[in-house]
């Protein structure tokens, strides 16, 4: 108290008051930093929601093992407007900090640091498709002579199908146009027995020529044997008389008749009826 009521104050020489300005505003800016309201962490106590083995010293954190952990509210995060949370804990061992967060898309949670998860089910899904795809890889670069063989045979597969579908499409359009079909091809059988039946009658109509003109042949060669065996050859005189008759003959060696006042001696062929029981019809004069 007795300090605090001083009135002498000693300055020394270099007492400087800018600098004691300067130096009460660092202390001000001190103060005020001090005074800034810090980040503030929920301490929750929880269990762990997965097997997790520790970093630090190996152990092993099971599913349901109790902790003391500080939540916070993962910043400019979220999934579909539901908050992201991490959780911040230690091993109960080595007091390793352990570090996870939610994951509402999946519904599950994110292991970040300080551990490793026994059972992951998203990289294990990574491994299975990675697994699943080297499979894949050394099963086509081993057999790629049959998968070129399967290639070549589902080509010809799908040849023989669109063979046997265009065979159907055929058949499906043959039977639509069945009655048109039929009606055609009962004219084209019409016209055919037509024009088979109209030969035919042609050749009828020509081996009965034929036949008819045959029979009138042998008919003429019959006739001409019978007058032939029943002719008689004489010695005529040809005379004006014969020359004015109308005395049916037939001139044998000469066509030509001479003058009519000529008279001359000529084998004529004079063809008169003939019966063979009463002889001929007329005697010569």
């Amino acid at each position: 108290m007795s300090d605090r009521k001083l009135l002498n104050r000693y300055y020394p020489p270099d007492f400087d008051p800018e600098k004691l300005e300067a130096g009460k505003k660092v202390l001000r800016a001190a103060k005020k930093s001090r005074n800034v309201k810090k980040k503030r962490m929920l301490n929750i106590r929880m269990l762990y929601p997965f097997t997790v083995r520790c970093n630090g010293c190996g152990d092993y954190l099971y599913v349901g093992t109790k902790f003391n952990s500080k939540v916070e509210k993962v910043p400019n995060e979220d999934y579909l407007g539901i908050p992201i949370w991490r959780f911040h804990g230690r091993c109960t061992q080595c007091g390793n900090v352990i570090v996870f967060r939610t994951n509402p898309k999946d519904g599950n949670y994110e292991l970040e640091s300080g551990g490793k998860r026994s059972f992951d089910p998203k990289r294990d899904e990574e491994l299975a498709a990675k697994s699943a795809r080297e499979m894949l890889e050394e099963e086509l670069s081993l057999n790629k002579d049959k998968a070129l063989q399967r290639k070549v045979l589902d080509t010809a597969e799908e040849i023989q199908t669109q063979d046997i579908l265009e065979e159907l499409r055929r058949i499906n359009k043959r039977l639509m146009n069945r009655d048109e079909m039929e009606k055609e091809t009962l004219q084209f059988l019409s016209k055919e027995r037509s024009t088979l039946l109209c030969q035919f009658l042609d050749d009828e109509t020509q081996s009965s020529q034929v036949r008819e003109k045959l029979r009138e042949e042998e008919d003429f060669e019959l006739q001409r044997s019978k007058w032939s065996a029943h002719t008689e050859a004489k010695l005529l005189k040809v005379s004006d008389e014969l020359l004015y008759n109308n005395t049916p003959f037939i001139e044998k060696e000469d066509s030509n008749l001479y003058a009519r006042d000529e008279v001359f001696m000529k084998h004529i062929e004079i063809k008169r009826d003939c019966d063979l029981f009463k002889g001929y019809s007329s005697e010569e004069e």
